[in-house]
């Protein structure tokens, strides 16, 4: 599970990046757009599986 964690800050830190990118004129609203619903359907699914660890490791 320590690696899903890891996983989610990794996440949200790329997300920090893509807002300055878009603050700094590197990429488009569309292209910001475009990563920023991959970021949320990858955050929904990390945070899935952590969830499901958690209630796997509580029902051993």
């Amino acid at each position: 599970m320590r690696f899903c964690v890891v996983a989610r800050g990794s996440l949200s830190e790329t997300s920090d990046h893509l807002i300055i990118a878009l603050d700094d004129n590197i990429i488009t609203s569309k292209v910001f757009d475009a990563y920023y619903i991959e970021h949320e359907s990858c955050l929904k699914l990390i945070n899935g599986y952590i969830l499901y660890l958690k209630n796997k490791k509580g029902g051993e």
